[in-house]
């Protein structure tokens, strides 16, 4: 049974009909919290309209792109990811103006297949963690009137090299968060960062997981559907 202060968090509704049809599954059953969803993706009204009926939390769950990359795989290195990132950075493929043009048009797009803004705000990949990229998060947070961002208050040093780093633009972004006056997580991590699932309840009650979950890899889901 997830304690209260677990809170299951899905991303990538819109990825790929196989994470809208797992995602819909899993939210039905009243185990999740929040769902991220991909608006740029593949959604069917019908599924859109589905996922609504849940009841859940729904999220704006942004992109550096504006379309779903063909030649994506489930899980990518860390090294691989981080060149990606850095490279489209440097070479002005991902600038700032641009990112926050293209989150936008993403925002609209959730409002245009909900009817509503978002509940919270994150992004593919953990992007946002980025201090550029964490600063126009915040912005489109004011500007659309979203109340929850993905941060995290403290440092979770999981099993994963990628929650090392994002650990550490985390702490570039604490002040940023603190006068933003959104609300987050006490801690933030995701599945594939924990080595034993047990090790989360050695925290107290009143402090506030968000565990993410890929329902798209059979691994999560299958751990999702027997929890």
């Amino acid at each position: 049974m997830k304690e209260k202060n677990i809170i299951f968090s899905l991303d990538d509704f819109g990825i790929s009909q196989k994470a809208n049809e797992n995602i819909l599954k899993l939210a039905r059953t009243g185990k999740i919290d929040r769902v991220s969803v991909m608006s740029h993706g593949v959604i069917r009204k019908e599924d859109a309209d589905s996922l609504r009926a849940t009841g859940v939390k729904l999220d704006a769950h942004v992109d550096l792109r504006n379309g779903i990359d063909p030649k994506r795989k489930l899980k990518d290195g860390v090294i691989k990811r981080a060149a990606v990132f850095i490279g489209g950075y440097f070479l002005g493929k991902t600038g700032p103006a641009l990112i926050e043009k293209r989150w936008e048009g993403q925002l609209e797009n959730f409002r245009k297949i909900f009817g509503k803004v978002p509940d919270g705000i994150n992004s593919h990949e953990h992007a946002h963690f980025f201090s550029p990229y964490f600063r126009i998060s915040l912005r489109l947070s004011r500007k659309y009137g979203i109340k929850y961002v993905r941060f995290g208050k403290k440092s979770y040093w999981g099993a994963a090299p990628v929650s090392w780093i994002l650990n550490c633009f985390r702490k570039n972004n604490t002040r940023l968060f603190s006068k933003s006056g959104l609300v987050s997580s006490g801690l933030l991590l995701s599945f594939d960062w924990i080595a034993n699932f047990a090790d989360l309840e050695k925290y107290p009650k009143n402090e506030k997981i968000e565990v993410v979950f890929h329902p798209e890899r059979d691994e999560e889901m299958d751990f999702l559907e027997k929890f």
